[in-house]
């Protein structure tokens, strides 16, 4: 029997796949199916992981869809409000509940943008 099916043979022990210098292996007690693994449960009233997110909404406020631009030599307000991009990237921002800016400057490390 190779050791995968060993995992799942019921064979009256409670096996973890873990390591501990031996095989984690203990027989099951008389109570073994009285808790967590028999009867009917409740199901929990909030699940704890969060809502799945389709991530291209980018109207959804989960999703980080800022705008990436070149930097220029316009003012720091003007470059965080994107004034210096053309109209259509500014409608872009406004669209998107005026995503943040981001500036691409090359003389920063790959992989570094700078926000105003």
């Amino acid at each position: 029997m190779a050791d995968d099916d060993a995992i799942l043979h019921d064979d009256g022990q409670l096996r973890a796949n873990a390591w501990c210098g031996a095989a984690v292996v203990a027989p099951r007690d008389a109570a073994f199916n009285t808790w967590g693994v028999a009867g009917k449960r409740e199901p929990p009233k909030k699940l704890l992981a969060p809502a799945e997110v389709d991530p291209g909404n980018w109207r959804d406020p989960s999703i980080g869809w800022g705008v990436v631009l070149p930097d220029s030599g316009a003012p720091g307000a003007d470059k965080a409000r994107a004034l210096d991009a053309p109209e259509c990237v500014r409608t872009l921002i406004a669209a998107r509940s005026n995503a943040p800016v981001f500036r691409y400057v090359s003389a920063l490390p790959a992989g570094v943008v700078r926000r105003y």
